[in-house]
Order: C-alpha cells, then structure tokens, then sequence
C-alpha cells in the first residue's frame, strides 16, 4: 500500500505543484536516459512514437466531425516521425497519465505503474503527462510553460522537442479517445476505460486543430 491520492483528485493544481512534476520528470527522464536495458526495447498500443498504428481505426468513431478532426491530427504524424528521430532517445516511463501520479499534503510523493516502460524519445514521458494534466486546467497553455519550466531545471530541452509537445499531447489524446471508442464496442459498462474520454474530446475540440 503506497499512501496518497491520485493527481486528479485535487485539480486543478496550483504553480508550486505544476513546476515540481516537471522537475519530477526532468529527474526522471535524466536518471532513465542512462539505464541500458534491453527488456525495454519493446513497443506496445500506448507507444507514443508509434501512435500511427491508431490511424486505421478512425472508422470506430460515429461522429464524423470528430473523425475529421482525429484525421487533422494524424495528417501531422509523418512530419512528426521524422522529428522523432532528430531527438534523444532513451528508456521512459511511457505513461504518465493523471492516475499514476501520487500526492500526499498537496505535493507529488510518487511515480506509480512501470509496466509500459519503453525506450522512446525522452521528449515523451513529458509530453504525455502534459496531455492528460492539461485536462483539468483553466489556463492549460500557462499551466504548461509552468510545467515545462519545471522540467527544463533537471533537464535541458532541445528545440526540436518543445516543437514536439504540442502535436504529441494530440497525439496521445487522440490515442485515448480512440482506444475508448474501441473499448465500448467490448464492454461499454466499464467505466474505468472511460475516464478521460469527455475532456480528452472536449480539449480536442478546443485547442487540437
């Protein structure tokens, strides 16, 4: 048992706890970059860098305003392989969503769930946690540059990976909302594959195009 609550239990968060999860990841990412593990050389459903596997199931979304909209998104995926191989690689946490985010007293006390680890882009793990903790912030774009401040104290960024973030959080978001799609056609009554779906689609919606 590991004490805390989940980052989406107290949202939004303030500065203090914005710039401490970069600094989380920035220490994150240099402490990964270094490991050589071999285990790690594996690729997943959740593998950012590999997120064009998703495009041919676009037909599993009803709405054809949001299927434009998931094809604006994956229009931009081969200009973004191909950056993806301009920038450090290295072995990732791979998914740093909201749920795996620990709290105790108003701060981030842990990193939980290893399990899709990966070697990726080191760009990733931060993009990813952008993409679901911008969900529940008023000022998202401010809560970001917050964020990535943070992460800029414990590991530089090159040019090349900030102009990354904005169209892998799309990316990952746009992941999500189509594994949910395909979800619901198993089990439409598990609510837990389901939780971020509405404001991944409503962010989508709002900023994603």
């Amino acid at each position: 048992f590991v004490p805390g609550q989940v980052w989406g239990q107290e949202v939004p968060a303030g500065a203090a706890r914005l710039r401490q999860l970069g600094q989380v990841i920035g220490g994150l990412s240099t402490a990964l970059a270094t490991t050589d593990c071999a285990a790690a050389c594996v690729t997943h459903a959740w593998d950012l860098a590999q997120s064009g596997q998703h495009h041919e199931h676009l037909g599993v979304v009803d709405d054809a305003a949001r299927r434009d909209l998931l094809q604006r998104i994956f229009d931009r995926w081969p200009a973004v392989l191909q950056q993806l191989a301009r920038v450090p690689h290295g072995v990732i946490h791979g998914d740093l969503n909201d749920d795996n985010l620990l709290l105790q007293d108003g701060r981030l006390s842990g990193v939980l769930d290893f399990g899709d680890a990966l070697w990726n882009p080191l760009v990733a793990d931060l993009a990813i946690a952008l993409a679901y903790v911008l969900l529940d912030e008023p000022w998202p774009w401010s809560a970001g540059a917050t964020v990535v401040a943070g992460y800029r104290e414990r590991r530089p960024l090159r040019a090349a990976e900030v102009e990354l973030l904005f169209p892998l959080i799309c990316l990952r978001l746009a992941v999500s909302v189509l594994t949910s799609a395909r979800r619901r056609r198993l089990d439409p009554g598990r609510a837990a594959w389901f939780v971020s779906e509405r404001r991944a689609w409503a962010w989508l919606e709002r900023y994603g195009d």
